[in-house]
């Protein structure tokens, strides 16, 4: 947390050990996890590069093309015709309540 923000600590948060600097050993220990992540991600880079490289899938062979993600195409519906525009549709009536009640 000390990193991520400005050593200046309000007043009111002085006594807060999440806003304390870390000691020595902790700085230490964050540092070698770091290198070691560093190390891993650069192996791990290599090795997918290797394989796409035995493959022949590398980026910058000539003979590949960059992938691109196709949109599905839209259906197409019909216009409505102007003959159904003009015609109302028929529709039953509903029943009314008062029969139901009788």
């Amino acid at each position: 947390m000390y990193k991520t923000i400005r050593p200046y600590v309000p007043d009111e948060f002085q006594n807060d050990t999440l806003y304390a600097k870390p000691s020595e050993e902790e700085g230490a220990a964050s540092k070698t996890q770091k290198q070691a992540r560093l190390a891993h991600r650069a192996a791990t880079g290599a090795a997918a590069k290797k394989n796409q490289e035995g493959r022949g899938m590398a980026a910058d062979s000539p003979d590949t093309e960059p992938y691109e993600k196709k949109k599905p195409a839209q259906k197409k519906t019909a216009a409505p015709s102007k003959k159904a525009a003009d015609k109302p549709k028929k529709r039953k009536s509903p029943a009314t309540p008062d029969a139901e009640e009788e």
